[in-house]
């Protein structure tokens, strides 16, 4: 019987866990930094510095622990360097634009249950060639607006600043990119695995599409 009041207490506080709140703040201005706070306690801060190991590395184990960080990476970008080197840098934002605005179309109801303190996009497209420039200002636009849409529609948003331009005077994009939402971790979690399925599900019709 002890046993049983055990189990079913660990059950318990482990639902509390899922509904208690979560919050994300992202900025991507000179530098990328995010931070994670757990019901009000800070779990995650991308600025710390990571604490240095003591223990010596061999030179094997060093050029390992290199080659699981390039695996790592290749998983996490790999897909948009292909995408960039058969369709150019517009057509990947296009066709990565397209993914999200697909995956967040099926996760309105999840977009319903973000509360945003505010969201800040202040994009300035631009390159060397100013035919270039145009072009990718409107793919830009044409795959932000309908995701930016989609989210300042359905979720709660107290400040927003939304500003994409294209200058023909200066030859680098220029992203200044700030937002802090709250949301339970039940639904970000449920959201994450449902989003993961539809990308799947996506890129499976993609491969079969391109055999046809």
């Amino acid at each position: 019987m002890t046993a049983l009041f055990i189990i079913l207490g660990i059950i318990v506080f482990i639902l509390l866990l899922l509904f208690l709140p979560i919050s994300v703040f992202l900025s991507v201005k000179d530098d990328f930094k995010v931070i994670v706070r757990f019901s009000g306690i800070k779990i995650f801060d991308s600025s710390k510095p990571k604490k240095e190991k003591k223990e010596k590395t061999k030179p094997q184990d060093t050029e390992n622990e290199t080659q699981k960080e390039q695996k790592k990476e290749n998983k996490l970008v790999n897909t948009f360097k292909n995408k960039k080197e058969e369709s150019g840098t517009v057509g990947a934002v296009r066709y990565f634009g397209e993914i999200a605005k697909i995956i967040l179309g099926k996760l309105v109801w999840f977009l319903k249950k973000l509360k945003f303190d505010h969201i800040r996009l202040n994009l300035s497209v631009s390159s060397e060639d100013a035919a270039d420039t145009a072009i990718m200002y409107g793919t830009i636009c044409t795959a932000l607006y309908p995701i930016l849409s989609l989210i300042t529609s359905n979720a709660s948003v107290k400040y927003k600043e939304i500003n994409i331009s294209a200058d023909f005077n200066k030859t680098a994009i220029i992203l200044d990119l700030s937002f802090c939402v709250k949301l339970r971790l039940i639904y970000a979690l449920v959201a994450l695995i449902k989003g993961y399925f539809e990308y799947r599900k996506f890129i499976k019709e993609e491969d079969k599409n391109e055999r046809k």
